[in-house]
């Protein structure tokens, strides 16, 4: 199975452009545009419409995102992956870095991983 990504609201829709033109076809999809949650969606929320949408979390929250993921898989439930970025990366390298995860993982690889990136 592939996988898509599903970019939260704070991400600069540039980089989902830029992805999208280095791997056509992929499912990209932004917190705030249909049909993706609207903005201000919890994050544990966020992790189980991805989830149940095979969409991998592209995030900038560094914060409290690996405290979500791990209540979620210690209460039985799994996470299709998050990608958490640092907000110094350039745009370039956040979608150089998603295709290298298209390129490098098949979607089982990513079950409950966080890829915490740039590489």
């Amino acid at each position: 199975m592939t996988f898509g990504f599903l970019f939260d609201e704070n991400y600069p829709h540039d980089i989902a452009a830029l992805l999208s033109q280095q791997v056509p076809g992929i499912v990209v999809q932004m917190v705030g545009r249909q049909p993706a949650p609207p903005k201000g969606t919890s994050d544990p929320d966020l992790l189980e419409y991805a989830d149940a949408n095979n969409l991998c979390l592209v995030t900038f929250d560094l914060k409290t995102m690996p405290g979500h993921v791990a209540d979620r898989i210690l209460a039985g439930n799994r996470t299709t992956g998050v990608a958490l970025f640092v907000r110094s990366a350039s745009h370039g390298k956040m979608a150089d870095d998603l295709h290298h995860i298209v390129q490098s993982y098949d979607f089982d690889d990513m079950i409950d991983r966080i890829e915490y990136l740039p590489y």
